[in-house]
């Protein structure tokens, strides 16, 4: 769990309530794939009607296009996908790590990191974050 918190700053206003987040890096396109995929489709069973699940992807401007290309039609999340070129969100929230634990983060309605970690890789997290979308009630 967190130690401190941190105010998440989005340029969506549309996005408001609890959030899950995502942040994703291109290592590979199959890699992302799979991994937002999956993630996706375990916090759609966590989540509650009116929360929402967001990924924000990683992808140099030049390289925007023929990812897009390449994996849209493969793309199977119902959340959100925001586009950060330039690791706007990463900087802007002091976020910045390459684990892939680490880049998953449970938000209040006031945009407070509540809970830091990927339980697609720590299946322990997943009653943790249970509980933290429950008693956020």
């Amino acid at each position: 769990m967190a130690q401190s918190f941190c105010h998440i700053k989005t340029q969506e206003s549309a996005i408001e309530g609890k959030r899950l987040f995502q942040l994703l890096m291109p290592i590979c396109t199959s890699c992302i794939l799979d991994h937002l995929n999956r993630t996706d489709s375990l916090f759609q069973h966590l989540r509650d009607e009116e929360d929402n699940v967001i990924f924000i992807l990683n992808v140099k401007r030049n390289d925007s296009a023929s990812f897009m290309v390449s994996i849209r039609p493969f793309i199977k999340a119902k959340g959100y996908i925001l586009w950060d070129s330039n690791y706007y969100f990463e900087r802007s929230n002091d976020v910045i790590t390459s684990s892939i634990i680490n880049r998953t983060f449970l938000l209040n309605t006031y945009g407070e990191i509540i809970l830091i970690g990927n339980p697609l890789y720590q299946p322990d997290l997943m009653d943790v974050y249970r509980k933290a979308l429950k008693d956020m009630k």
